[in-house]
């Protein structure tokens, strides 16, 4: 799970260079130069992992998914744009956090989300006999 939140911090600036359009091979590999610093000033939290640690919360204190996941996402919704003036989330998303659509992620965040169950525990028939 942590490796998950470090990864998508990380990777959260290149992230957002690809919105603008393609980069070239030359430019993207650079990602795997090791003298390239993990981390750029410009590196930040995204919605996943926010929702990572909305999942997280609400297995150590029993809660609701869809409570913790709507109370996390309130909160950064209400904090404003990004640095990049965006807002974390994508318009269908906050609709439902709003009450406004009901749905399904069609993302692949759900995959990251739940990495906080083998972050939490190691075995398998305690987490199928307990959920």
């Amino acid at each position: 799970m942590l490796g998950s939140i470090i990864g998508d911090i990380a990777g959260s600036y290149y992230e957002v260079l690809e919105i603008g359009g393609k980069r070239d091979y030359n430019e993207r590999i650079k990602i795997m130069d090791k003298s390239v610093p993990l981390f750029d000033s410009n590196s930040s939290p995204t919605d996943d992992s926010i929702l990572t640690c909305a999942i997280m919360d609400a297995i150590l204190n029993g809660g609701d998914y869809e409570e913790y996941l709507k109370m996390y996402s309130t909160q950064e919704i209400g904090l404003g744009l990004d640095m990049y003036g965006r807002c974390r989330f994508s318009p269908g998303y906050v609709k439902w956090v709003l009450g406004k659509r009901e749905g399904n992620s069609f993302g692949s965040g759900a995959a990251m989300r739940v990495s906080s169950i083998g972050f939490l525990f190691d075995d398998f028939d305690f987490i199928c006999l307990t959920y």
